[in-house]
């Protein structure tokens, strides 16, 4: 009865009032490289291993230069920004321990195994390291620049031991992103508009690229469960060092096809989920950390009302038939007691 009555008031006071995947292969216009590798390294280990790289193009020779850059997540988001200016490694950087060949000469429509090294130092304290590989054309092969811009492969390390595991939550609810997703709003009350997405924040103070994983229930009005997801983070978003980072998660996922030079693929797509009005819990649950640490637990807790516009007309108006028949009755009342009154006298 209690929730009811605020379900009540809230109405009322809104009547009155009237809210980094991976891959497996990226590709610029003329060059196509492994866009991420995921390494295990003991301290004092090395590993060495092959970038594979194509030159897209069926006329023009690529003459390339490889660099190593650091990275950072640009937003919250989790896309990589490149810190090109930098000169100066980050406290997760992989550059002092890798190496590769600088250049390569690449035929057009042909295929390269580039070799690289990774050497860990026998005093690498645990955690993660990760920098990125980027490609760039240096012009002038047979007269023409095939390669606009540059491509890169993300290079991660994790180094197992005792490591500084911390996430920290700094928000969680109903969520609406904006057009480009960068940014958007965590809302309490929809009306015309039901949520798609729920989301959370998680800021990453320690020195390890977490994966988080968990559960998120959804509950009605009345404490009864409407669907329990059983994977929280389902793209395996990664949480960089120092950075706070936005999953955003989709109540009704699903699939469309679509069709791109002639080949079909399937593309996600976030559809409406089927609200009844009413207000809503969901209960997230999330693990992390890395190997040789105790996995760590997040809970939270949000809640949303879903009070769509033809609900909100139909209890005021059903509040005013109720309102009018208890006038009705107290009229009634009040006129048989002045009659039986009249008539004693």
């Amino acid at each position: 009865m209690r929730r009811l009555g605020t379900m009540l008031i809230a109405i009322l006071a809104l009547c009155a009032s009237v809210a980094l995947p991976v891959t497996t292969f990226a590709a610029s216009n003329s060059l196509g490289v492994n866009p991420r590798r995921d390494y295990t390294i003991k301290p004092g280990d090395k590993v060495s291993d092959t970038l594979f790289v194509r030159n897209l193009s069926q006329t023009d020779m690529l003459d390339m230069k490889i660099d190593l850059v650091d990275f950072q997540a640009q937003n919250q988001t989790g896309a990589p920004q490149l810190l090109l200016k930098e000169t100066q490694p980050t406290r997760w950087s992989l550059k002092p321990f890798l190496t590769i060949q600088p250049n390569i000469m690449l035929a057009a429509g042909k295929t390269a195994d580039i070799p690289f090294t990774i050497t860990m130092p026998k005093n690498a304290g645990p955690g993660s390291y990760y920098t990125a590989i980027r490609y760039s054309a240096q012009g002038a092969a047979n007269g023409n620049l095939s390669l606009s811009g540059s491509s890169t492969t993300l290079m991660f390390v994790r180094v197992p031991g005792q490591a500084n595991d911390s996430l920290q939550m700094t928000a969680f609810g109903a969520f609406t992103p904006n057009a480009d997703d960068t940014d958007g709003v965590y809302g309490s009350f929809y009306g015309a508009t039901a949520p798609k997405y729920l989301a959370y924040a998680l800021k990453n103070a320690g020195n390890v690229a977490e994966q988080p994983t968990g559960s998120i229930l959804l509950k009605d009005t009345f404490g009864k469960q409407v669907k329990l997801y059983q994977e929280a983070n389902p793209n395996k978003n990664l949480v960089l060092i120092d950075q706070t980072r936005r999953i955003d998660f989709c109540l009704n996922a699903g699939e469309v096809s679509k069709l791109v030079n002639g080949v079909s693929s399937k593309e996600p797509v976030c559809n409406d989920f089927s609200f009844k009005p009413g207000h809503y819990t969901a209960l997230l649950d999330l693990f992390y950390g890395s190997q040789g640490s105790t996995a760590r637990e997040i809970k939270a807790t949000t809640t949303f009302w879903y009070l769509p516009p033809w609900f909100v007309i139909a209890v005021v108006v059903a509040l005013l038939i109720i309102a009018g028949v208890i006038w009705l009755l107290m009229n009634y009342i009040r006129s048989g007691r002045a009659r039986t009154y009249r008539s004693r006298r």
